[in-house]
């Protein structure tokens, strides 16, 4: 049921060097990414900048050069109106100086359109200054664009300092993962013929997992994934095995004596039966030292209750999941009637899950959870708690 430590520290090694080589080529495609977007928004930004600057210098020179004419008009029709002013008088005064006896009320009509001449000549220059004012009203409306622009480019310019500044972290993690001392070969040989088999493996895993408990025998699903990727199977394997072959393997797990995993034979079939996983001592010692020793070992029968248990709650997940994994979790421990071998089962969760599975002390434990000897974290999930609970060595 258990690993060889060579073995257990190989799929470590593999594992966390593709994890590295995953995470820092996700890193460079982010980096180059981040830059693409925001060099395209700076390129955009600037544009539109200089773009508002030339309509804003523009309406300016219009404007300016509106007001200089306006003004030079306004200055000539105020002579032009301040002599016809002086001529009317003069006129006025002339007609009154001679006017007894001659027609007063021609002379009056006359006076009288050279007053409506006068009040349209001021109307006309009263609309001077109104145009003035909307012309000024216009060069306001740009200044308040321009400031607002002005004010996004400094948002801008933030934006960029921050994504500068992510950009410098994400340097030095890509720089921190290439100083890591390099792969072995032996490791890169590896790395690579299960990079060059990943659809076959995933796909027999897949087919595996989401098939019918019937159909699979009794074996549980992690333990083939176990035993598949163990390095002792993948160096006898023909070239390329279609996924037929692959599901044709035969697959001994110390939980059940049931038929194996798929007894169709096929003639590329390789019996897994010579590659038992091996104790784990260390495990195995932490096991020993931290559970106290049951009364009776479990037997085959409670084992096998344990799978169908398993498969059981395997299959409610898969048909709704829960909203919440620890709850579920919980249902499945309740649910193992053996009291000593849940024990061992919650006592093993703590050696395998020490982030995630902390013992509980026997003063907190209260007596409506008797069944509990261990306290779980939220952040635990069900897939991960299903990895751990085909890892569980058998009590001895």
């Amino acid at each position: 049921m258990d690993f060889d430590p060579k073995h257990d520290r190989l799929h470590h090694s593999l594992s966390s060097a593709w994890s590295s080589f995953l995470n820092a080529q996700h890193c460079t495609k982010e980096v180059c990414s981040l830059r693409r977007a925001l060099d395209d928004h700076v390129r955009q930004a600037n544009v539109a900048i200089a773009s508002v600057q030339r309509d804003v210098a523009h309406t300016h020179g219009l404007v300016t050069s509106a007001l200089a004419d306006a003004k030079t008009k306004a200055e000539e029709q105020n002579a032009k109106i301040a002599e016809q002013m002086r001529g009317v008088q003069e006129r006025v005064a002339k007609l009154e100086r001679e006017g007894v006896g001659r027609g007063n009320g021609r002379d009056d009509g006359k006076v009288r359109e050279l007053e409506g001449r006068v009040n349209a000549l001021q109307e006309k220059i009263g609309q001077i200054p109104s145009g003035a004012g909307v012309e000024d009203e216009t060069v306001r409306t740009l200044m308040t664009k321009m400031d607002m622009l002005q004010a996004e480019v400094r948002e801008l310019r933030e934006g960029k300092a921050a994504v500068e500044s992510k950009l410098a972290a994400l340097e030095l993690k890509i720089a921190a993962l290439a100083e890591r001392e390099p792969l072995g070969e032996d490791v890169m040989g590896f790395l690579q013929l299960m990079h060059s088999r990943r659809k076959s493996l995933m796909k027999v895993l897949d087919d595996v997992e989401h098939g019918d408990a019937n159909e699979h025998g009794k074996a549980p699903v992690c333990f083939l994934k176990a035993q598949l990727l163990t390095r002792a199977v993948l160096t006898q394997l023909a070239p390329e095995p279609s996924p037929q072959d692959w599901g044709a393997m035969e697959v001994a797990t110390d939980w059940s004596s049931t038929p194996p995993f798929n007894p169709r034979p096929t003639r590329n079939s390789i019996p897994l039966s010579n590659y038992q996983p091996q104790a784990q001592p260390q495990i195995q010692s932490q096991l020993q030292s931290r559970s106290q020793p049951l009364l009776h070992p479990p037997s085959t029968q409670h084992q096998q209750d344990l799978h169908s248990l398993y498969l059981f709650f395997r299959d409610r997940y898969k048909a709704k999941p829960p909203k919440n994994d620890v709850s579920f979790i919980w249902q499945f421990l309740r649910a193992i009637r053996d009291p000593e071998l849940s024990r061992h089962v919650q006592e093993s969760l703590a050696v395998l899950l020490p982030h995630d599975v902390t013992r509980r002390k026997e003063s907190t434990r209260l007596k409506k959870e008797k069944y509990r000897y261990i306290t779980i974290d939220k952040g635990l999930t069900w897939r991960r708690f299903r990895e751990a609970l085909v890892r569980i060595p058998s009590p001895q």
